[in-house]
């Protein structure tokens, strides 16, 4: 029912892409889906921009779906309304303090994010809706694209760590890293290709060693615990993170 209430609200709108608008509201359901998210937050993730950009209201929302579902919708819309966080024009790249006046600005926005949300959910549905509009990112202008991935560098990477979606938190600040250091990144791309199987045979023997010590353990053994070690290659923005605060300018492999 969600689905095609969605799709007869946003009938008729296009996305700078040109796909028809619902494109995005579907997408949010299946990333939120994907997140093990309940029924509600996905339903909300279909109707989320419908009171905003549409005439319905939530009103009818509460009548077709209920409180919960209006509550949540009426939630993401409130904080998706929050001031956007200005860079001196919203489209800035250089390189910041740690304890700049905007890191401390950004704080501040994150805060105002978790205060006015009495629901975790709704700060979960409106990462969903940011991390969609920044896969479809290269279809806005060049200036739109470094001020959106600048706020999500500052406001929503962070806030998608702090409730522990570290997916989310870590192709943000990618895409993020793409748009405002495209040089850098494409670089640091370059580098770790062409050391990647090194890396990774590093990584299977470490993984290897690190299973066999704690499955050879005998208090591990003897609680029965089943022992199950992963392992990842560092994303290429904290790893130039890293890289700035040893005052770095080559990988050190």
């Amino acid at each position: 029912k969600a689905l095609r209430v969605a799709y007869v609200c946003h009938l008729g709108q296009v996305r700078k892409s040109g796909e028809p608008f619902v494109s995005h509201p579907v997408s949010v359901a299946l990333l939120l889906a994907s997140m093990s998210q309940d029924s509600q937050s996905v339903v909300a993730g279909l109707l989320h921009d419908t009171v905003e950009d549409t005439p319905m209201t939530f009103e009818a929302i509460e009548t077709l779906f209920g409180r919960e579902v209006e509550g949540l919708v009426k939630g993401e819309t409130k904080i998706s309304k929050l001031p956007t966080l200005v860079h001196g024009g919203g489209s800035s790249s250089s390189p910041r303090s740690p304890t700049s006046p905007l890191d401390e600005q950004a704080e501040n926005l994150r805060q105002m994010f978790i205060a006015m949300t009495s629901d975790y959910r709704i700060i979960v549905i409106k990462l969903a809706d940011r991390l969609h509009n920044m896969r479809t990112l290269r279809h806005m202008p060049s200036d739109k694209r470094r001020k959106i991935s600048r706020e999500t560098l500052d406001i929503f990477a962070p806030l998608a760590h702090r409730i522990g979606l570290w997916e989310v938190k870590n192709e943000m600040e990618e895409v993020s890293f793409m748009y405002l250091y495209p040089g850098e990144y494409k670089r640091l791309n370059r580098l770790l290709r062409k050391h990647q199987k090194r890396h990774r045979r590093a990584l299977e023997g470490f993984k290897s060693i690190l299973s066999d010590a704690l499955r050879s353990d005998p208090q591990l053994r003897e609680q029965g615990c089943d022992v199950k070690v992963e392992g990842r290659v560092k994303e290429t923005y904290s790893l130039w993170l890293k890289m700035r605060k040893r005052g770095e300018d080559k990988l050190n492999f």
